[in-house]
């Protein structure tokens, strides 16, 4: 059973009825009216609930298994850099869940390659239960300037090795400034290599290709990488 969280539409009026408490306190407020019990209080309570419903309302269904919560629990060591990746970062300013975030550095000049990887092959366990959910996950990105315009500049992918997997990709035009809830169908990838043992996942990989030629570092930070069911 997992954590029910709702979608955007099943929670627009509850997120409209809010607003409407919200104007109401500082109507009164205001006017110096006495509603009863302390206004600034409650209406700083609100406005926090009201925050954590639009931050969660876009995840939907229900979370079954976390896979990583990127630093909160697990060890962003694990993740081990390749090509222009940089070595991943506990942050705790660009934060969409929990207390921790992972900075995942582009150095252009490390190699000169054009993109950067991040492999971890610690054992996942037996995850059939999971393989026809989906998994989403929260990637912020700073800038969109740096990324390749031809092709997938974000994957993702995930096997029981580097040999037999699955993997999804995002295309520039599917990426935004700011977070990001990447979703990854596992029914429909965006392609296979082999035959993944859904029995014994042992290996994942985050890719991100930069434009041709680049110059220019940057970072991205990944939250919470979760197994979801459909809805």
């Amino acid at each position: 059973m997992g954590i029910k969280v709702y979608t955007k539409a099943e929670v627009d009026d509850y997120l409209a009825l809010l607003t409407v408490q919200i104007n109401g306190l500082t109507d009164a407020l205001s006017k110096g009216l006495d509603v009863g019990f302390n206004k600034a209080d409650t209406i700083q309570i609100i406005e926090a609930s009201k925050r954590i419903i639009e931050q969660e309302a876009e995840i939907g269904g229900d979370v079954l298994k976390i896979l990583d919560d990127c630093g909160d629990t697990s060890t962003i060591t694990d993740w081990n850099e390749a090509n222009d990746g940089l070595n991943p970062v506990e942050n705790q300013v660009y934060i969409k869940q929990g207390a921790h975030s992972m900075a995942l550095g582009v150095d252009a000049d490390k190699i000169g390659e054009d993109h950067a990887e991040w492999d971890n092959s610690q054992s996942l366990g037996d995850l059939s239960e999971y393989q026809h959910d989906w998994i989403y996950m929260w990637v912020y990105f700073s800038t969109l300037d740096y990324l390749s315009s031809t092709g997938l500049p974000f994957i993702f992918y995930i096997g029981s090795d580097s040999s037999n997997i699955i993997f999804c990709g995002f295309a520039k035009t599917d990426l935004s400034v700011g977070w990001n809830l990447l979703k990854f169908d596992l029914d429909n990838p965006t392609g296979t290599t082999g035959t993944i043992n859904w029995a014994a996942v042992h290996w994942q990989r985050l890719r991100v290709g930069e434009v041709t030629g680049n110059t220019h570092d940057f970072t991205i930070y990944v939250d919470s990488i979760m197994f979801v069911s459909p809805f």
